[in-house]
């Protein structure tokens, strides 16, 4: 399974999965133009799938529509971003699988400052993996043993507190990231219940130049024995 970053920060997300039989992209937070630029013809891609309504995540879900790409999200997600080609987007449902040619897709809850967020579980009939996708979210209750794990490590809680009290970040940045981000020791317990010997790669998404020290993915590479990808904001 081929996973490639095209954007992950606070301004815009979006990432390819492609299992050799089916395209699919992860987020639709930046440019349509600058996606096509990573992807190629929007006609190869087969879906994309869309966590929240935030617009670092969704911004260019209209345009996608309008050109011919069909959108899976949360009917709370979908009725909190601007839609004009309703017929493109397609509604699901936590738990609930979804076939997408090669891939089965299981959205699952997660939980953030927003109407209905999802993560993704996504099986390739074709090269027989899976992967965990979920971001933007304080906590986790899904878990699954994963061959490719996307995961948010925004920031470590004694660092966050640390950088309150100096005054390094306001009281409205403290209060949100740790009511609406995934903390490193949280992270550290989902990896727990989802690697095995046979995953390959670890994303870390999100990862705070603040509130995260990156001594934390060597101690993660160290922990499950495999590569450690950490994405900053």
């Amino acid at each position: 399974m081929l996973i490639k970053t095209i954007a992950s920060s606070s301004k815009g997300n979006c990432y390819l999965i492609d299992d050799n039989k089916t395209k699919i992209i992860i987020e639709a937070g930046i440019s349509t133009n600058k996606i096509i630029k990573e992807v190629g013809r929007l006609s190869d891609i087969s879906a994309c799938l869309i966590t929240h309504e935030h617009g670092d995540h969704s911004s260019s879900a209209n345009d996608l529509t309008k050109k011919g790409v069909t959108v899976y999200c949360t009917e709370g997600t979908a009725s909190n971003i601007e839609i004009q080609y309703f017929h493109r987007i397609f509604i699901i449902e936590y738990e609930k699988q979804y076939d997408i040619n090669s891939f089965i897709i299981k959205p699952f809850k997660t939980f953030h400052d927003t109407s209905e967020p999802c993560g993704f579980l996504i099986y390739s009939k074709e090269t027989k993996e899976t992967l965990i996708f979920a971001t933007d979210t304080a906590f986790m209750e899904f878990y699954c043993k994963a061959n490719y794990i996307m995961i948010e490590c925004n920031y470590e809680k004694n660092l966050l507190e640390n950088n309150y009290k100096n005054n390094v970040i306001s009281s409205r940045q403290y209060g949100r990231v740790a009511k609406t981000h995934f903390e490193y020791s949280r992270c550290i317990d989902f990896l727990k219940k989802c690697c095995t010997d046979n995953t390959k790669a670890i994303y870390l998404l999100h990862c705070s130049d603040k509130n995260f020290n990156k001594m934390f993915i060597d101690n993660i590479k160290n922990m499950f024995n495999t590569e450690v990808i950490a994405l900053y904001e």
